[in-house]
């Protein structure tokens, strides 16, 4: 039990710093960027879970590895479109704002 909690205790805290960068490009208005991370990171994760359960069987504490499969690719994901977002695109009234 001790290597599942130990499991769960590192999932969640990638789900804090993940979930909050996927909250950011949502609250940006760009749900449909959002979704497709979300999806590609659902699809990493029934993956990962088939192949550690159905394929190649594996004990419960590595099987719930693959919630770190699930928060690191929307971590990853999110993080990568906002470190490749032009942020002066956002809000054209500031830049108005800061020329003058």
């Amino acid at each position: 039990m001790q290597k599942t909690l130990f499991v769960v205790f590192v999932g969640v805290s990638i789900y804090t710093f993940s979930g909050i960068m996927l909250s950011t490009i949502q609250g940006m208005g760009k749900a449909k960027r959002a979704f497709r991370i979300e999806l590609i990171a659902v699809t990493a994760y029934i993956l990962s879970a088939a192949v550690l359960t159905l394929i190649w069987p594996q004990p419960i504490w590595i099987i719930w590895l693959v919630e770190w499969v699930y928060f690191s690719s929307i971590g990853l994901g999110s993080w990568l479109y906002l470190k490749n977002l032009n942020w002066n695109d956002l809000s054209p009234e500031i830049n108005k704002a800061d020329a003058s």
